[in-house]
């Protein structure tokens, strides 16, 4: 294994097998150097401007990605380092009810390229939880956010998963309520 591949291990751990060419640069990796390794390496893919997937064939054991993960954090590197999850994809990853959905939704705090499959969501807010990794919105502003866009079903499971799995205080059920009745036009369900 080349010096530099064993210098990009960790992000590349870190990062489920993707190599966001800021989260190098941050570990001491030059993006000139890093796109030289790059070039004609054959275990190498660019994805898209400056995030490179990496699939070598001798990584150590302990060093095991979690592969299922790699789209998430293709997006979330092409976001940069100040981007969280939000919303739906918050829940889905939260596991809350069944909500799951053609697009992630992702925070952050100014305009980026468009990008098929990914809205983005501008906002000043700050990221209060972690999420299969990534900094993320806690239950209550993720239920809030995506509230708009879920039907009243999924809505209603994600409601009850994150009561029962103590993620909301009660003030906050009765916020998440108020926006469900505004939303569906009807009387929340009782979840207490």
């Amino acid at each position: 294994m080349k010096p530099i591949e064993e210098r990009l291990l960790p992000v590349w751990n870190r990062w489920n097998g993707v190599i966001p060419v800021w989260a190098a640069e941050r570990a001491g990796i030059r993006p000139d150097s890093l796109r030289r390794w790059a070039a004609g390496n054959p275990e190498v893919s660019h994805i898209r401007r400056g995030v490179y997937m990496w699939y070598p064939e001798d990584s150590p054991e302990e060093w095991e990605p979690d592969w299922d993960l790699a789209p998430l954090s293709q997006v979330m590197a092409t976001a940069g380092p100040d981007a969280w999850l939000a919303g739906g994809t918050t829940l889905e990853y939260m596991g809350l009810g069944t909500v799951g959905g053609l697009t992630l939704d992702v925070g952050v705090p100014r305009r980026r390229r468009p990008l098929d499959g990914v809205t983005w969501w501008v906002s000043d807010e700050r990221p209060t939880a972690v999420v299969a990794g990534f900094p993320s919105q806690d239950a209550h502003r993720a239920l809030l956010r995506a509230m708009p866009y879920l039907d009243s079903d999924k809505a209603e499971e994600a409601m009850i998963d994150a009561w029962e799995r103590g993620l909301l205080t009660a003030s906050q059920l009765k916020e998440t309520e108020t926006a469900y009745e505004r939303r569906f036009q009807w009387k929340a369900p009782i979840i207490r």
